[in-house]
């Protein structure tokens, strides 16, 4: 695995459990299904006042009716796997329509998740009181 932290993203929170489920299906669906290992790559990027968030793997990817089960999946929040899932809706109830969420994929060659989401402090986060 390989992770990239951008610093001008250090003072800013990441909303819980918004990576986890992406990370534990690029393992579990991407490269434990791939001969020979793979590699897991987890990076944030300061964009504006947002914050881009990505997950990618190198593993077996998704076939294109997969991909597009999934996408529709969750614009018509019908669940399409539970961890994606969980990670959208929080995002959904947390930021609203001021997200984006992107699944890409091509079979054979790996899957990236990008978020893209306001940036937000600590104490925005865990707001005390």
């Amino acid at each position: 695995y390989e992770i990239d932290m951008d610093p001008a993203l250090a003072e800013y929170s990441i909303p819980k459990l918004s990576l986890q489920p992406l990370v534990e299906n690029a393992l579990y669906h991407g490269i434990k299904l791939k001969r020979g290992g793979g590699k897991i790559r987890i990076e944030s990027i300061a964009d504006g006042e947002f914050a881009l968030l990505r997950v990618s793997d190198d593993g077996v990817g998704m076939p294109p009716e997969r991909l597009k089960a999934v996408r529709e999946g969750l614009d018509k929040d019908k669940s399409t796997g539970f961890g994606i899932t969980a990670v959208y809706r929080r995002l959904l109830l947390m930021f609203k329509d001021k997200f984006d969420f992107t699944i890409s994929s091509t079979e054979g060659k790996g899957t990236e998740v990008v978020i893209r989401i306001p940036r937000i402090t600590s104490e925005e986060n865990n707001p005390k009181g």
